[in-house]
C-alpha cells in the first residue's frame, strides 16, 4: 500500500499574498466591465442594424400595400370580400405607416435608338 504524503501545514496568508488577492480581484473586475461594455455595444448595434433592416422591408411592402389600397378605392366595388380586404389593406398601411399617396418612381431617361 502506497504511503500518502503528509498535508503540509496551512500558512498564514502573509501582506505579500494579500496584494497578490487585491491584484486579482481588480482584474477580475477589469475584465467583468469590459466584458459587460462589449456586450452593451454588440446588443445596440444589433438592435440598430434590425431596425434598419426592418424599416427598408416595410418600406418594401408600403409600395404594393399602397398600389392595392388605391386600386381598390373605386367605389362601385361593392363585392363584400373585396370591401373587406379594403379595410384590411387601410389597416396594414396605417400600421406600416405608409405614405398617403403612391410615390411616384424616378424619371429613368431612354435614349432613342
Amino acid at each position: 500500500m502506497a504511503e500518502q504524503p503528509e498535508e503540509e501545514p496551512k500558512e498564514q496568508p502573509k501582506e505579500g499574498d494579500q496584494d497578490f488577492s487585491r491584484a486579482v480581484a481588480r482584474e477580475t473586475s477589469r475584465n467583468a466591465i469590459m466584458m459587460l461594455v462589449a456586450f452593451l455595444i454588440v446588443t445596440s448595434f444589433n438592435i440598430l442594424y434590425t431596425d434598419r433592416v426592418n424599416t427598408k422591408s416595410d418600406r418594401n411592402w408600403c409600395e404594393l400595400i399602397v398600389s392595392l389600397h388605391q386600386r381598390y378605392q373605386d367605389p362601385g366595388i361593392t363585392d363584400p370580400d373585396a370591401v373587406k380586404f379594403r379595410g384590411q389593406l387601410g389597416s396594414l398601411r396605417r400600421s406600416l405607416k405608409c405614405p398617403r399617396d403612391n410615390p411616384s418612381p424616378a424619371p429613368t431617361s431612354r435614349s432613342s435608338q
